[in-house]
Formats: C-alpha cells, structure tokens, sequence
C-alpha cells in the first residue's frame, strides 16, 4: 500500500476512534481529538475532491455540525483550564462562581452535543464515509482489504 493510501486509511480509522470516544464519553481530550481528526477529514476532502460529490458534502457537513458543537466545549476547556491555572488572591470566591457557570454552560453544551451524537447518526456517518475510503483506497491497493479491514469491522 503506498504511504498516500495509508495515510488516508489512518485518517479514518483515527477518527473513527475519536468519534466512538466521544460518542461514550465527552472529556476534554476526546473533544480535542474529534475536532483536529475531523478537520484533518475536512483538509484531505479539499485537496483530493475540489468538487465533493453528493455523499461527501453531506458527509462533511454533518461533521462540521459535531465539530461546532464540540467547539463550544473545547472553548469551555480551555477557559476552565486557564482559569484553573489563575492564582486569585483577592475574593477567591468569584473564582469559584465562575468555575460552576463554566461548568454548568459545559454541560448544558454537552448535552446539546449528545444529541447530535446519537446512535443513528453515527451510523449514518459510518454509512457515508466507508464507501469513500473504499473508493479512495481502489486506485493503490487493488484488493482493499488492508485499507478497509478496520470499518467492516463496524
């Protein structure tokens, strides 16, 4: 398999990875990964498919939705962790208000991720995106199978 094709795959599976994290639970670093492994997604859509067909578009727009969803709660994150770091000598306490409204905005972000998140859409993510890898992985590796082992799995 040539090292474009494995790049591809690898781009894939790592997201796949990500995205069933992140479906499970929405810590910090599972967010972070999401969005960079979606936008990789998006920046190898842009520079293999000028013009995405039908599939593709609606395959990247359904991850731009999660990716702005799970924008707000990374922007969360690093506001808590900013915050976290700050060393507030006068009137601690409205640190720690602001910690809660923090926290409380996460969740309520959170929740509005899980939504979007929900079985039947990653299903249809799965869906839409593996005929691309299969299609994507035809022109280097002639029986696919390598290439797409990790997503029949699933």
């Amino acid at each position: 398999m040539s090292v474009a094709a494995e790049h591809i795959s690898l781009v894939f599976q790592k997201l796949e990875r990500d995205l069933v994290k992140l479906s499970s639970k929405q810590t910090a670093a599972s967010v972070h990964n999401f969005r960079t492994g979606a936008s990789r997604l998006q920046t190898l859509f842009q520079q293999l498919l000028p013009e995405p067909e039908r599939n593709q578009k609606k395959l990247l727009k359904m991850f731009s939705r999660m990716r702005k969803r799970a924008g707000k709660i990374r922007d969360l994150d690093v506001q808590l962790a900013a915050l976290r770091s700050l060393k507030v000598s006068q009137e601690p306490r409205r640190k720690t208000q602001l910690m809660h409204a923090l926290i409380e905005l996460r969740a309520e972000h959170e929740k509005k991720l899980r939504k979007v998140l929900s079985k039947d859409e990653v299903r249809e993510i799965r869906k839409r995106y593996f005929p691309i890898l299969k299609r994507w992985c035809a022109p280097w590796h002639p029986s696919r199978s390598t290439c797409c082992s990790a997503f029949r799995a699933n």
